[in-house]
């Protein structure tokens, strides 16, 4: 067993640090450059894109769920997962952004999440996983002319990187044979880098000559969360009662799902820092000193999820969420609230999913599925309420070589699996609004999810 602890957290080592340093690689978005950027923690593992970022109120031995502690815990006296899941998410973002006549397209990939859970006893299992909370990545620039000098000319730049991560420990333990509980403790920090520059331009065509003035605005953030989250879950039928539970005997009755968890409005502590600089061409700065820095508590948003499904376990799943964002109270730092936000704002999620159960060779089973986004974020553009809306398609497979799992159990390893979503979506205004901006965005999501066994009982002939 500590060898294979071991095994995994240097093989977790080198992914976590890819998150740290390249979790922002989603192309240019400039709806990032406020407050605290996209938020992007709350759309689950690849399973959940698949089906429109819904499956928060579901238990699965084939996934983990990270969208709601309690769905990692097994149900007293009929649901046993004694395997351990290892699970780390990419994503490629291909992004069109329209803006009146002027356009514009980007490319990014992406670390998305790395997540362990496993077994502690018969009901109580533990996950510890790591996201981005939000992303920031944005740059444009313009250049206008001054009335008075018609040869004197200013090329103003923005450009902001970073963002916020969640490390989440999540515990469940099922209470009863239908209703299990579940705690997340969250442990948010990350730095977010917004600067603005200005160069003069008095030779046009020797504008590579003139250096260039800016401000730069540099805030960190840490602090802690939490997230309760309850699911309970009840079966219509009791045909499969001898059954239920044992991998490879489906079961024959249909599920009823709810779900629910409430991140609370956190506090968390924030250090900004100004800085202002000049540079020349070569990017190199030739002064560079701090303008101020302050420290204050940063105000996160309360969210509230809901989650019900109906599910015939090992063939179909149907699901919903809606999540509920309170912004109110929200502010990155005392010193700089954004009146680009509004007091709540919501997502719709739909999806479903069928198993392709081949019965002869139970670990080989592929699975199908689809879904639908509506969230209306909390942007405001000249008063006007920012929607995303997107499609999603996706599936699992199962890759490898069938093997046995122990020369002493006998027992038929899971292969590891293959998970895919692919997601088409827009992020822009309603009607035609001045200056208002559209983005067109098709993310592919693939993730590689592998299982072992966390105690195998030896047994003496």
């Amino acid at each position: 067993m500590f060898e294979r602890i071991s095994r995994v957290i240097l093989i977790s080592i080198p992914f976590l640090l890819s998150i740290i340093s390249y979790s922002q690689g989603l192309g240019n978005s400039p709806y990032s450059s406020i407050g605290i950027g996209d938020v992007m923690n709350y759309t689950g593992n690849v399973r959940n894109m698949g089906m429109g970022n819904a499956g928060s109120a579901f238990f699965s031995k084939e996934y983990m769920n990270i969208l709601n502690p309690a769905g990692i815990a097994n149900l007293k006296y009929h649901r046993n997962d004694s395997l351990t899941k290892y699970e780390v998410g990419m994503t490629l973002q291909y992004k069109f952004l329209t803006n009146g006549q002027a356009t514009s397209d980007s490319w990014g990939a992406n670390v998305k999440y790395l997540a362990y859970s496993f077994p502690v006893s018969k009901v109580y299992s533990t996950a510890i996983s790591i996201t981005p909370l939000s992303s920031v990545q944005n740059y444009y620039s313009y250049t206008s002319s001054f009335p008075n000098a018609l040869n004197y000319m200013a090329r103003y730049t923005y450009n902001g990187s970073g963002g916020i991560y969640q490390l989440q420990w999540a515990n469940g333990i099922g209470v009863t044979k239908n209703i299990s509980i579940g705690l997340a403790t969250n442990f948010n920090f990350g730095t977010i880098t917004q600067s603005s520059t200005t160069q003069l331009i008095t030779d046009p065509y020797n504008s590579y000559t003139e250096n260039t003035v800016g401000i730069q605005n540099k805030t960190n953030y840490s602090g802690l969360s939490f997230k309760p989250g309850i699911i309970f879950s009840k079966q219509f039928s009791n045909e499969n009662k001898n059954t239920e539970g044992k991998i490879g005997m489906p079961e024959k009755g249909i599920r009823f799902n709810f779900g629910a968890t409430v991140e609370f409005n956190s506090t968390i502590n924030s250090k900004q820092t100004v800085y202002s600089f000049v540079q020349n061409t070569a990017s190199l700065n030739l002064l560079d000193s701090a303008v101020s820095q302050t420290r204050a508590p940063a105000y996160l948003p309360s969210v509230y999820r809901i989650g019900i499904g109906l599910q015939k376990p090992n063939q179909w799943t149907l699901a919903a969420d809606l999540v509920v964002y309170n912004w109110s109270s929200y502010s990155k730092n005392q010193f700089n609230n954004d009146s680009y936000y509004a007091k709540s704002s919501f997502n719709l999620c739909v999806g479903a999913e069928r198993q392709l159960t081949n019965q002869k060779r139970f670990t080989r089973s592929n699975t199908i599925r689809t879904g639908f986004m509506l969230s209306s974020t909390p942007l405001l553009i000249n008063g006007e309420t920012v929607y995303d809306y997107s499609f999603s398609i996706g599936g699992s497979l199962p890759v490898g070589v069938k093997k046995k799992e122990d020369d002493f159990t006998g027992r038929t390893a899971r292969l590891p699996a293959l998970n895919i979503a692919l997601v088409v979506g827009q992020r822009s205004s309603p009607g035609s609004i001045p200056g208002s901006l559209t983005e067109t965005y098709y993310r592919l999501n693939v993730s590689m999810l592998i299982y072992q066994k966390w105690f195998n009982k030896r047994r003496i002939q």
